[in-house]
């Protein structure tokens, strides 16, 4: 087995949403817990994009011509986007303020079987794309 590359981590994601407003308040929330910042919004002929940037870069780009009438899981992209963080206490108080604004999930804070101590949530953003946020033991 090849010895593992400690200098190799996600660098960005980007993402793709119909209506860049509703997604700038719901990643303002996640990122404000992960303690990322946002660092601007950018207009180009591929439209309006939001950064945020931190342990990885997140860019979200407005089109408002999307697949929108596919299910989340037939449309091309991520289907989930999954972040390790280092406590429990971090994925409650970020569920609390979600499930307060009427944001939807794919499931609530729980232990689940896919490693011993593996607590998650998963958030829906506004374009249905599915944001876990894990801890594990």
């Amino acid at each position: 087995m090849q010895e593992a590359n400690t200098q190799t981590h996600i660098n960005q994601i980007t993402l793709r949403s119909i209506d860049l407003t509703e997604s700038e308040a719901f990643f303002d929330i996640i990122f404000k817990h992960l303690g990322l910042e946002k660092k601007d919004v950018t207009n180009n002929k591929s439209g309006t994009t939001l950064s945020y940037w931190g342990a990885f870069g997140l860019m979200i780009t407005e089109q408002k011509d999307m697949l929108v009438h596919l299910e989340p899981y037939h449309r091309p992209g991520i289907v989930r986007l999954s972040v390790r963080v280092g406590t429990r206490k971090l994925i409650n108080d970020l569920f609390e303020e979600l499930k307060e604004l009427n944001y939807k999930f794919a499931w609530e804070p729980k232990d689940s079987q896919y490693a011993e101590g593996y607590y998650s949530v998963c958030l829906l953003d506004p374009d249905e794309n599915e944001f876990e946020i894990v801890y594990i033991d």
